[in-house]
């Protein structure tokens, strides 16, 4: 798999897992909401509904026995109005009902109502007939009875909405605990990824990436001595390693033969230029004696066959000079490809390290959203404790107006206290919330440290190989201008060659024609002045070779192998 597969890999997966908590925080929030509402909008609705059915129980039989002790018409009224007061606020209970229990509760106060009414029926009859006697008995008896039944049922039914605000809050509390425990292990996995993500960039990519660059500084010095690198993936820096190694140990091999070429090269110029002296002072002796007399064709036939002999050994040498830049010629070109494959390796390297570097810089952006998100939740969650401190604060203003009420807002200061605990229970789980929130945002700038410095490592492997890239540049022009010189090289060599051949087929042609030279001596010594010049072009040739060969041997010296 490449670096950027793997790199992708780890990327996704912490923005699956980063996803993952937000899903899980958002369906736990849900659900406290949820609770929330059912506790605030369906039970403490209902609360007070019995409570107020209570209030008004308490008053319809107070007001009751007001009337037999003094039957006047605002007594009446007011145990008429509270009557009423009591079958509306049934009524009202009914229709907020949503379990199979409330709706028992509904049925058994219709019910104890319905009896009371019957006999307040029955206890205003008796009233209206001035029958005080049965109706204090009504009162202490059937009235009192089915007040009693009323309130019973209000009892059982307040017990049962504490039931289920109690299971509310274990709902909640059971929530809770499930976003932190699953918010903890999502935190735990996510720091054991940033760990090895930086152990994997930094054991997989930058150190790999700084021994190459170290060692491209000492091969660019001259030094092919090094170790190669070691290998041990198969990935882009394996194969950029790989590629590293075979270029320097066919620079090694290069450098090698060039050097002993070289060498082979310097011995056969100064054998040359020792040839083309010796050759140039037997000419001009040969010369000389052919001028002065023709008996000196003996000495001129012993001269010509040891300067044909010279001549093909100078022949030999230029061809093996030739062979040898030839196959100068022909490492140098391998040189050249091999550097040039190796500029390649980089700019597909670099290439990839721009496309995990562009990965990093998505990562980056999505954490920082996560950030922006988190942050928002803080500001809901402070929404909500100000809310529950707004609830408590007018609780207590309800509990402070009950008690002015004195006996008639007990049922009220009750209702107060309830608000009032509820609005702590809210405050203390949105503390919880704002917790979480601030572990959440916590974790999400280690997250993003992580990453940034992961980007800052995959900036410095861009750099890295930028800096290798440059360095094979400047490897590829040093093997260029060796092959220049190569080239000159042979050029002189194939000059070289053909003067030798010209020269050798005029030592020969004067080998042969020596029995004439009683006959011919004008011409030989015209033949020799001309043979004179051409050493003379030969010796200059040889020369230059030899200053060729000395500066080719400088260049490569600058190599150690």
């Amino acid at each position: 798999m490449s670096v950027g597969k793997k790199l992708n890999v780890v990327f996704f997966s912490l923005i699956g897992l980063l996803m993952l908590s937000v899903g899980i925080n958002f369906m736990n929030l849900s659900s406290i909401e949820n609770n929330n509402n059912e506790a605030f909008d369906v039970r403490v609705e209902q609360i007070n509904s019995i409570h107020t059915i209570r209030y008004y129980v308490m008053g319809q039989e107070m007001y009751a026995r007001a009337v037999v002790s003094d039957p006047s018409q605002s007594n009446i009224d007011l145990f008429m109005e509270s009557s009423t007061s009591v079958d509306k606020e049934i009524e009202a209970f009914g229709k907020a009902v949503i379990t199979p229990q409330g709706r028992q509760h509904y049925e058994e106060l219709q019910a104890g109502n319905e009896r009371f009414n019957a006999v307040a029926a029955e206890f205003s009859a008796a009233i209206r007939e001035n029958d005080l006697a049965t109706a204090e008995r009504l009162v202490s008896s059937e009235l009192a009875e089915s007040n009693d039944a009323i309130l019973e049922t209000t009892d059982v039914a307040l017990n049962f909405q504490a039931d289920q605000m109690a299971s509310i809050k274990t709902k909640s509390e059971d929530t809770i605990a499930t976003s932190m425990t699953s918010s903890i292990i999502i935190f735990v996995v996510t720091f054991i990824i940033n760990v090895f993500t930086m152990f994997y960039v930094g054991r997989s990519i930058a150190r790999p990436l700084k021994n190459m660059v170290q060692q491209t500084n000492i091969i660019a010095s001259g030094d092919l001595t090094g170790e190669n690198l070691e290998v041990k993936t198969k990935d882009e820096i394996g194969q950029l390693a790989t590629g590293f190694n075979e270029m320097k140990g066919n620079l090694k091999a290069l450098i090698s033969n060039v050097q002993q070429s070289t060498e082979n090269l310097t011995a056969s110029a100064e054998q040359l230029a020792a040839s083309t002296e010796e050759v140039k002072s037997t000419s001009e002796d040969v010369t000389m004696r052919m001028a002065e007399t023709a008996e000196g064709s003996q000495s001129a036939i012993t001269g010509a066959k040891e300067s044909a002999h010279a001549m093909e050994e100078t022949a030999a040498g230029v061809q093996r000079i030739a062979e040898s830049t030839q196959s100068l010629h022909s490492m140098s070109l391998d040189a050249t490809e091999t550097a040039a494959f190796g500029g390649k390796v980089i700019s597909n390297a670099k290439e990839q390290m721009e496309v995990i570097n562009v990965s990093t810089n998505t990562v980056n952006e999505l954490v920082e959203k996560l950030s922006k998100q988190t942050e928002e939740i803080g500001h809901i969650t402070k929404v909500i404790t100000d809310i529950t401190d707004q609830t408590n604060l007018l609780s207590l203003n309800a509990a402070i107006e009950a008690a002015r009420a004195g006996e008639h807002g007990k049922g009220f200061a009750v209702v107060a206290d309830e608000v009032r605990k509820l609005a702590e229970q809210s405050k203390n789980s949105a503390n919880s919330i704002m917790s979480l929130t601030l572990g959440i945002q916590a974790d999400t700038e280690n997250v993003e440290k992580a990453v940034a410095n992961s980007l800052q490592s995959v900036n410095d492997g861009v750099s890295i190989i930028t800096d290798a890239g440059q360095t094979f540049n400047t490897i590829v022009g040093a093997v260029e201008k060796m092959q220049e010189h190569i080239e000159e090289i042979s050029a002189t060599s194939e000059e070289l060659s053909a003067s030798a051949e010209e020269v050798s087929a005029s030592v020969h042609e004067i080998s042969d024609n020596t029995a004439e030279v009683a006959t011919n001596v004008e011409s030989v010594a015209a033949a020799m002045e001309e043979q004179t010049a051409t050493m003379e072009q030969v010796s200059d040739v040889a020369l230059s070779l030899t200053e060729n060969a000395q500066d080719l041997q400088t260049a490569i010296q600058r190599f150690k192998i």
